[in-house]
């Protein structure tokens, strides 16, 4: 008797190790379908992300060069309308001490008259040379150049008998930021 109690024992032990295996394949396979699960939704949802920070950079990106264009073009204007100032007064300098000049009544009646400019030659050089020595006397005091009144310029200055401009990095950033505000730099 002896021997069937630890037979049925045995049996019982034996199918309750079988029962518990299979339960335990069978967890751990509902285990890895959930983590299966799990990391499928979580790699959909870092693409998705992955994928929303990739448009974002591209406007960003398109916005910064938008802005950049947009600067350049008013730096050319601003620079076109401070060069095309700075010429307007020193021609109106030079015209008002040329005003009395018997030369520039001259070519003034010429142009009211309509006579031809070749005829005139002689008061063209005159009036010509008086404009370039008013201008070469302002190079030598230093132009600068402004794009805006609340910001530093370019100075184009004369040295060693010729023109010359120094845009070092710096001035170049320094004008620029104020047009380039909004991208912080």
């Amino acid at each position: 008797m002896e021997l069937q109690i630890q037979d049925l024992i045995a049996q019982i032990k034996k199918d309750g190790m079988e029962e518990a295996e299979k339960t335990a394949s069978s967890i751990i396979e509902a285990a890895k379908q959930q983590a299966k699960k799990i990391t499928d939704a979580a790699q959909a949802e870092a693409d998705k992300t992955l994928e929303a920070c990739r448009k974002q950079c591209a406007l960003e990106e398109e916005g910064a060069k938008a802005a950049i264009r947009q600067a350049s073009r008013d730096v050319v204007l601003s620079l076109k309308a401070e060069l095309s100032r700075l010429l307007s007064e020193s021609l109106a300098h030079s015209v008002q001490g040329a005003l009395a000049s018997k030369d520039l009544a001259t070519l003034i009646q010429a142009a009211i008259q309509g006579r031809d400019p070749k005829d005139l030659a002689v008061e063209v050089k005159a009036v010509d040379g008086a404009l370039k020595a008013n201008l070469a006397k302002e190079l030598n005091n230093g132009l600068e150049l402004r794009l805006r009144s609340d910001v530093a310029g370019f100075k184009v200055l004369e040295k060693d008998g010729s023109g010359y401009y120094d845009f070092t990095d710096e001035a170049i950033a320094e004008m620029l930021r104020p047009y380039l505000g909004s991208l912080n730099i």
